[in-house]
């Protein structure tokens, strides 16, 4: 538009910005902006707010430099709720409005506690109930190795591992000493005590179960049926994915 100098209001009202308020200017309650023509920009204002609108997968908000070279800018859309992109025009990272994960663009998740796995540790195991008199101990006697055993051949172990919300378990992975004991693994409930099993297989071996979404009340109980008071457990992981 330039400058505004000699022009009459009728030849440059159509450039102006407006608060489309009937004359009452900015108040509490965000109202649109239109330009001088009534029609609507993708801005609403308020005293202490700044609404901006925009279509999928445009770059909403834009900062610029003095030489109008993108330095930074906001895409929001109902699929990845915040997008933010580098000066290039590369969008750098998502906020995803499903998952609640805020991920750098092309990075791998980070997963639970930066891993993408959720480890079990020989702590995280405890005996059934078979056995009144004995229970679980390290295993120090073998020179260079610890491991967890079974103080009777009766008991079983279990293992109980959290599965946090926006991820899900797909695999399983429990490490003994080459006798690749039997392995369950079950949905558990921290309501009511209920299981439902997820599948099964061999210590030593990854065991692909149902896939478990993480939720405010589930978790998974992990089961190996150790045969001899020789057996050594080690520990293990459950694999972790985005949902």
């Amino acid at each position: 538009m330039g400058n505004l100098r000699a022009k009459t209001l009728s030849e440059v009202y159509r450039d102006m910005i407006q608060i489309n308020n009937e004359g009452t200017g900015i108040s509490g309650t965000e109202t649109q902006m239109q330009d001088g023509n009534g029609g609507n920009i993708p801005i609403k204002m308020s005293y202490d707010t700044i609404n901006i609108k925009g279509s999928a997968n445009d770059k909403n908000l834009k900062v610029t430099d003095e030489d109008n070279n993108l330095r930074f800018a906001v895409d929001l859309d109902q699929t990845k709720e915040l997008r933010l992109y580098n000066s290039d025009g590369d969008e750098v990272v998502q906020f995803d409005s499903t998952t609640k994960f805020a991920t750098a663009y092309g990075a791998t998740l980070n997963g639970y506690h930066g891993y993408q796995i959720a480890k079990i540790l020989p702590s995280d195991f405890q005996p059934n109930d078979d056995n009144s008199t004995y229970n679980l101990a390290i295993e120090n006697d073998s020179a260079g190795i610890l491991g967890l055993r079974p103080i009777s051949s009766t008991l079983e172990l279990y293992a109980s591992v959290d599965i946090p919300l926006g991820l899900r378990a797909s695999d399983v992975m429990v490490y003994d000493q080459s006798d690749n004991r039997t392995v369950e693994v079950y949905e558990g409930s921290i309501t009511d005590g209920s299981i439902t099993s997820k599948g099964s297989g061999s210590c030593n071996t990854l065991i692909n179960i149902t896939d478990v979404t993480g939720t405010t009340t589930n978790f998974l109980w992990i089961k190996v049926t150790t045969t001899s008071s020789t057996d050594l457990v080690f520990g293990g992981y459950v694999q972790l994915k985005s949902v």
